[in-house]
């Protein structure tokens, strides 16, 4: 399973995968302190359950904190609509999307994000696209101010959209967020 594979990867690993398969949440914490890269391969991850989060907070798919840097490129990721997934990225690494397709129009619940960003620096590149349920949320750029678990989060995420590929829902930013190329199809 990825899940598995990530969790034993070493920092500068790549973890590949190999056809379209589904699985459970992936979850880089502090203690991690990983970098690593997550190679879809053109193909598409769907996550089905198992979800991971914060302790009370295990409704969504990626949780990635502070002290990991992660690549994600080349495929899908996405969820079925019956796994209770309310949030497919839930981020605080130095994060870089590239060439990839989040499809978080199986997420469930009240309006929320597809992409949310609290801490790090956040690429968005290449072709990526992300797709927001109506009415959600598809990426944002907070200043996540406070601490918690003894973690610092301030000032916030930095975020630059630089991508030919589409964000399908609305874009919040009380951060920094900066917009080199994209199509956005909602308000800002």
């Amino acid at each position: 399973m990825i899940a598995d594979a990530v969790g034993a990867a070493q920092s500068g690993d790549t973890v590949v995968l190999l056809k379209d398969c589904s699985g459970g949440g992936i979850a880089l914490w502090n203690k991690d302190q990983k970098s690593i890269t997550i190679d879809l391969n053109q193909h598409t991850y769907t996550v089905a359950g198992d979800l991971v989060g914060s302790a009370n907070t295990a409704t969504q798919a990626f949780h990635l904190e502070k002290e990991n840097t992660v690549t994600i490129k080349n495929g899908t990721l996405t969820t079925t609509a019956d796994s209770g997934c309310r949030m497919l990225i839930q981020n605080y690494s130095n994060l870089t999307l590239t060439d990839v397709e989040i499809d978080g129009t199986h997420l469930s619940g009240s309006a929320s994000y597809v992409v949310s960003n609290n801490y790090g620096t956040v690429k968005l590149d290449g072709s990526t696209s992300i797709y927001a349920p109506e009415g959600w949320f598809a990426l944002d750029s907070c200043g996540a101010s406070g601490s918690w678990s003894g973690n610092t989060y301030a000032p916030g995420a930095v975020v630059t959209v630089n991508t030919t590929g589409e964000i399908t829902g609305k874009v919040e930013s009380c951060s920094t967020l900066k917009i080199e190329n994209g199509c956005f199809t909602k308000s800002i």
